[in-house]
């Protein structure tokens, strides 16, 4: 089995389901279906034979739920996936003055943070303006979202992939306070487009992309410290900014890159479950 999901402790807590998605009769049905989730999950992964993660987060995660067996034999794939740069910008993009989202537009990625993070920005950032791309999958959340979002949030809707990531390569930072996330592909493709980015201290953010240095981490939930970091971001000088995209990015860039990586560590890990 290859587990792909993060945090997946704090998806067993109610605390954690009303300050994500707000008090609302959706909220607690999909707080009594994570339960249940998880004892099925539990029912029918008590005979694994094999456990691996995009992160060794995502592999700790389940012995500490009691999801699989402690001695259920694990490994983190590195790499567990990669990028195509062929599909990126290959020119220097000069920077405007604006920050970006783009992911799947629900409250585990974070958008209603998002508000908030932004208000707090505004106070100490008159001209800049901020892109949303991406798609709403429940009415309502796109209502409430749209009536709260100030006229600098610019709703840009689901881009084509090309404008897309033109829209992110121009912006100076990518403004990520997901809840929910475990090898986080959207913060590689703004990395790889020379996009910082501002995202919560996730465990398996923070062990992936912590030590770059093109990507500040911030505890979950901590509205004004996210938007300290946005403005930072947007203060520095040109030579600062693109200081941060120094020889260990360019080493992190490199190692994502390429599926035959991914398919050769995916290869040899089974191969030596298989004659063990």
């Amino acid at each position: 089995m290859l587990n792909q999901a993060g945090n997946l402790v704090n998806l067993k807590s109610i605390t954690w389901n009303l300050r994500v998605r707000g008090l609302n009769l959706t909220t607690l049905l999909k707080y009594i279906r994570n339960l249940y989730t998880f004892r099925v999950f539990s029912y029918y992964a008590k005979d694994l034979d094999l456990l691996l993660g995009v992160s060794w987060t995502s592999v700790e995660e389940l012995k500490k739920l009691k999801i699989v067996r402690q001695d259920t034999p694990s490994k983190a794939l590195n790499p567990p996936l990669a990028l195509d740069l062929s599909h990126y910008p290959k020119q220097k993009v000069e920077k405007e003055n604006y920050a970006v989202f783009f992911a799947r537009l629900i409250p585990e990625k974070g958008i209603f943070d998002l508000i908030k993070i932004w208000k707090e920005v505004k106070k100490e950032l008159n001209n800049a303006k901020l892109v949303i791309c991406g798609k709403f999958y429940n009415k309502k959340i796109e209502n409430k979202f749209l009536s709260m979002k100030s006229k600098d949030m610019i709703y840009a809707g689901f881009l084509p992939i090309e404008e897309l990531y033109n829209t992110v390569a121009k912006a100076k930072v990518f403004i990520y306070p997901t809840h929910f996330d475990s090898f986080s592909l959207v913060m590689l493709e703004s990395l790889a487009m020379k996009t910082s980015v501002v995202a919560y201290s996730l465990p398996a953010i923070t062990e992936i992309y912590g030590k770059l240095n093109a990507v500040r981490l911030v505890k979950e939930f901590d509205i004004k410290n996210t938007a300290k970091e946005v403005i930072s971001i947007f203060q520095l000088k040109e030579e600062d900014y693109n200081s941060m995209f120094d020889k260990k990015y360019e080493e992190f860039i490199s190692f994502y890159s390429s599926w035959e990586k991914v398919a050769e560590e995916e290869y040899n890990t089974l191969k030596l479950f298989l004659n063990s």
